[in-house]
């Protein structure tokens, strides 16, 4: 569960970049 908020936050970081 940890790890896929994580990997949502990267992905989100990604987006905005």
């Amino acid at each position: 569960m940890g790890s896929s908020f994580i990997f949502l936050f990267i992905l989100i970081v990604i987006l905005i970049i």
